[in-house]
C-alpha cells in the first residue's frame, strides 16, 4: 500500500479506488487505462467504477486488489467492503459491518506486531534461507526506484506466480522489503549470517546451487573459476589474505561503481581440500 493510503479507513468502494489511485506517484496518472486492460474492460466502465455509477462484481473486484498487489489482510478487507455494499437485508450487512470491524482490528495488531520486530525469528529464519530467491527478490527491488510485482514474476519467471506471492508477502511481513504505491523496495530490516550460524551452510548452499544451474548459461561478460591446486602452507596462507583484502576492497567500494541495475552473486571458495580433522584423535 502506499504510504499516504491506508485501506481499513475507507468504507466506500468507489472512494477507496478513487483514493488508491490519487495516492500513487503522478496521483496515478494512467492507471485507469492499465486497469481496464487488466480487466478486460474499456476505460469508460473503470471510470464508472471510480464515480460510484456501476457496481463493482467480485470477479472484478479479486481482479484489481491481485492487480494492486494488497496483502492478504488488505484483500479480506477490500472483498468484504463489496460485500456489504453489494448486500441489501439488513442482517446480511451487519454480518459483513462486522466483519470490517473485525480486520479493522486485526490489521492494528498486524502493524504492532510487525514495528516490533528487530530480528527475524529462527523459524523466519529457517524460511528466509530456505532458497536464494528470498535474498534474490529482495535485492532485485532494491534497484531503481523499487519493483512493480509484474517486474518481479517477469524476473523469476522460472518460479510459479503464487510461489513468488508468497515469498514477497513474507518478505513485506518481516520488513525485508516496503511497498510504497504499487512498487516493492528494499526494506528496513537486515540479514547477516555469522560464522558458527546453523543457517550458513544452507545460505552458502542455495547460492551454489544456483551458480551450478546457471553455469550452462555464463556469458563472455560472466566469470567462473575452479582450480584445484597443490600449494605451500605460505602460500596458502598469502592468497588467503589477498582474497580478504580483495572481497573488502569491493564491499567497500560498491557504491563508488554507480546506481544498481543487476543482481549478481559472487562466491568465492578457497579451502584445504583435506578435512582439518582428518588424522587427528
Amino acid at each position: 500500500m502506499s504510504k499516504n493510503f491506508d485501506i481499513f479507513t475507507q468504507n466506500d468502494t468507489s472512494k477507496l479506488l478513487r483514493s488508491f489511485i490519487a495516492s500513487q506517484p503522478q496521483k496515478g496518472r494512467g492507471l485507469v487505462k492499465k486497469l481496464a486492460e487488466h480487466l478486460g474492460v474499456a476505460s469508460p466502465q473503470v471510470s464508472q467504477f471510480l464515480s460510484g455509477v456501476k457496481t463493482i462484481t467480485m470477479d472484478q473486484a479479486y481482479l484489481i486488489g491481485r492487480y494492486f498487489s494488497w496483502s492478504e489482510i488488505e484483500m479480506e478487507y477490500w472483498l468484504t467492503l463489496v460485500d456489504w455494499e453489494r448486500a441489501s437485508h439488513h442482517e446480511v450487512k451487519k454480518h459483513f459491518k462486522k466483519k470490517l470491524e473485525s480486520l479493522k482490528q486485526e490489521s492494528l495488531k498486524v502493524s504492532k506486531a510487525v514495528a516490533a520486530t528487530t530480528e527475524l525469528s529462527d523459524s523466519d529464519k529457517g524460511q528466509f534461507y530456505s532458497s536464494w530467491i528470498y535474498s534474490g527478490i529482495r535485492l532485485f527491488c532494491s534497484m531503481g526506484n523499487g519493483k512493480r510485482i509484474e517486474e518481479i514474476h517477469q524476473a523469476f519467471s522460472e518460479f510459479p506466480v503464487g510461489d513468488l506471492n508468497i515469498v514477497v508477502e513474507f518478505l513485506l511481513q518481516r520488513q525485508l522489503l516496503k511497498k510504497t504505491g504499487l512498487l516493492y523496495e528494499m526494506g528496513t530490516q537486515r540479514t547477516f549470517v555469522p560464522k558458527g550460524s546453523p543457517f550458513l551452510k544452507q545460505h552458502q548452499t542455495n547460492w551454489r546451487l544456483r551458480a551450478v544451474d546457471r553455469s550452462n548459461f555464463i556469458s563472455d561478460e560472466e566469470l567462473m573459476f575452479t582450480a584445484p591446486m597443490s600449494i605451500s602452507e605460505a602460500g596458502f596462507k598469502k592468497v588467503r589474505r589477498e582474497l580478504q583484502d580483495w572481497i573488502k576492497h569491493i564491499s567497500d567500494n560498491l557504491v563508488s561503481y554507480g546506481d544498481a541495475e543487476q543482481v549478481a552473486c559472487l562466491n568465492i571458495d578457497f579451502f584445504r581440500v583435506d578435512h582439518p580433522d582428518k588424522g587427528k584423535k
